[in-house]
């Protein structure tokens, strides 16, 4: 078997010692069907609720792979992977896009096979048990509830209410209860269709980071043939199942003659919002697709941020978000000192005029240099800040739309310098025209009384954020009760809005051990979200059957699958759950730390003092188990 395109497979190397491997589906939240908002978000933890076995028989696999995955894979009941892999130390997630659905890996280069293996067959084989799939409809739901507290995704989502209503972007994408819990079984009907056409009558792309100094190119394609040959298979035992046509909202993303997607934005429009986060941002729509090569060339937002010359102050994320479209945003926090809403509204003007200078600037100085672009690239790259997984996954994606776009813009362009070129033009194209839309952030406008100058905030759909249009207020200098609020004294936020089980993370790790102390709990609630995490010092979790001698991080990959297989799927209390190795400072003992393990759960539907005595309680059935198997084992 050969690759089709070889576009799909991309190979970089790793900063260290680890593979990371990303499927990319062409089947997002963009593609599901009107009346199933979220469904693509459901279809991505189905596949984790069982995966039928899988028999690796000649006419399925490709020549070359070894005998480790002769014969059959076993079928895997619901959480089991999860476990399987959190064993060997192999981190595992997966995300939904607008236009993605992303399925990665974290692992060793001779556990690389396995894992991989496992992952096609989580992709192409799901059981979709009809009781586990509507049961996981709570766990969709308790993860909307947990972003409906997060200013980040309040200011996304008012951000979405602004786009062209005919957009993909305009939609709901996350779901919840309301839009998934109305018709069971024609949501499953709908699940699978969206697996048949969405995932197995569509290509997927493979990236691959591996260790330095290997190579590594011979066993990718013996990979990537691997996942054309298992998604071949699949389809094949569901030919019957596939000829059923689906709600027409899907279509390829590859189809280069399809509809163009309507604007992302129409006109200009400012926006003030009430969160816990004092920021301004400016959105600016780029449609051109050479802007992907941008991404490529520089890899990170904070190196593109560096080589368009944007101030330090100021942060920039720059995507794909619909076919050949992009956005740029900027962002930008509001100082303590812009303490009224018209000194906001005269910071952020300001900050607006310095960053279209600055930008400017930082593009004119590209497109003079454009023949060593790749070599100032380079010059700004630094030490990326976020996790390796995530930042290989946001890579994955940017190759993912080379491989189907690359032969669509080569044909009218001779190199990848006029690519460049291109890209940088119709960003100052954009930043020629006012952004299309600004969001002012600030908690202290919920403070305003709209209601005396016959005002009132509106609220989104989805993830409930207030807003205002700002030309509703009256311009500084006018009479009335809307100028008066210009200048009305505004109360800067004294703490950092955060996640409850982040919360309690926050707690813990500023926390110092007294002498014989040997457990911590702490817990947070918030009016839709609970968190608690319970931490034991190892000498005393008692656990029976486990050698003393053992790691905190073997421990952890012994205790996390119960955890996870009895808080998250069986009883679904909680959507997050972690058990993780956890060293404490000690107060009486400088520089040193005492091991040990924090037991995290975070749930939408139980109080943290309900979800502490429930980590307590499972460890202590934990502890008696394997207590009780000691004593038999010693019999």
């Amino acid at each position: 078997m050969s690759i089709n395109n070889p576009n799909l497979l991309h190979l970089s190397p790793s900063d260290d010692n680890y593979c990371r491997v990303i499927i990319t589906i062409p089947f997002g939240s963009g593609h599901e069907p009107e009346e199933w908002l979220g469904l693509a978000h459901l279809l991505e933890h189905a596949l984790f609720l069982g995966s039928h076995a899988l028999l690796l028989g000649s006419h399925t696999l490709p020549e070359g792979l070894s005998k480790a995955n002769s014969g059959s894979i076993s079928e895997l009941a619901a959480g089991e992977l999860q476990g399987l892999m959190a064993q060997q130390g192999i981190r595992i997630n997966a995300s939904t896009r607008l236009e993605q659905s992303c399925y990665m890996i974290e692992c060793l280069p001779d556990q690389l096979e396995e894992a991989f293996t496992r992952l096609c067959q989580l992709i192409y084989t799901p059981i979709f048990s009809a009781e586990q799939v509507i049961s996981e409809i709570s766990i969709i739901d308790g993860e909307y509830q947990a972003y409906c507290e997060h200013p980040a995704q309040q200011l996304l989502n008012l951000m979405q209410t602004q786009a062209h209503p005919e957009h993909s972007f305009y939609r709901f994408l996350a779901g919840n209860r309301a839009s998934l819990g109305h018709d069971d079984p024609e949501l499953l009907k709908q699940l699978n269709l969206c697996f048949q056409q969405g995932y197995l009558q569509q290509t997927a792309s493979l990236y691959i980071e591996h260790p330095e100094g290997s190579d590594f190119e011979p066993q990718s394609k013996v990979l990537y043939e691997q996942l054309e040959a298992i998604r071949q298979h699949a389809i094949r035992e569901h030919s019957e199942q596939s000829k059923q046509s689906l709600t027409p909202n899907h279509q390829a993303l590859s189809d280069q003659d399809k509809p163009a997607s309507p604007p992302l934005f129409c006109g200009q429009q400012t926006f003030l919002s009430v969160t816990d986060q004092p920021v301004i941002q400016w959105i600016w729509p780029v449609s051109n697709p050479s802007i992907n090569e941008l991404l490529l060339t520089f890899g990170t937002p904070d190196q593109l941020a560096k080589a368009l010359q944007i101030p330090g102050e100021h942060s920039l994320s720059l995507a794909m978000q619909w076919q050949q479209q992009a956005a740029l945003l900027v962002e930008t926090s509001i100082p303590e000192s812009a303490d009224t809403l018209k000194k906001i509204q005269v910071h952020a003007q300001e900050q607006l005029e310095l960053l279209q200078k600055s930008m400017r600037q930082g593009c004119d100085a590209l497109i003079a240099d454009a023949d060593n672009i790749e070599e100032l690239a380079e010059d700004t790259a630094s030490q990326p800040k976020r996790p390796a997984l995530l930042r290989a996954t946001e890579t994955a994606i940017q190759y993912h739309y080379a491989a189907l776009f690359s032969s669509f813009i080569w044909e009218t362009k001779t190199g990848r310098k006029e690519i460049q070129t291109e890209a940088i033009k119709a960003l100052l194209n954009a930043l020629d025209q006012p952004p299309a839309v600004t969001l002012i952030s600030h908690p202290g406008l919920g403070q305003l009384k709209l209601d005396q100058a016959g005002l009132d905030y509106q609220s989104t759909a989805f993830f409930p954020t207030r807003y205002l249009a700002a030309n509703l207020l009256a311009p500084a200098g006018s009479e009335g009760h809307a100028s008066k609020m210009l200048t009305q004294q505004l109360a800067y936020p004294k703490t950092t809005s955060l996640m409850p089980f982040r919360a309690v993370m926050q707690k813990l790790a500023k926390t110092k051990l007294t002498q014989d102390q040997h457990e911590i709990c702490f817990h947070h609630t918030t009016p839709r979200n609970h968190a608690a995490v319970l931490w034991r010092d190892i000498a005393s979790l008692n656990l029976g059957n486990y050698p003393e001698s053992q790691s905190a991080e073997d421990l952890c990959s012994e205790l996390y699958p119960r955890f996870y297989q009895k808080l998250r799927i069986e009883q679904r209390i909680g959507y997050i759950v972690q058990v993780m190795p956890f060293p404490l400072e000690q107060a009486d003992k400088a520089n040193e730390k005492k091991q040990g393990i924090a037991f995290l759960i975070q749930s939408a539907t139980h109080s943290g003092k309900q979800l502490l005595q429930i980590l307590n309680n499972e460890l202590e059935t934990v502890s008696t188990t394997n207590a009780d198997k000691s004593t038999c084992n010693n019999s």
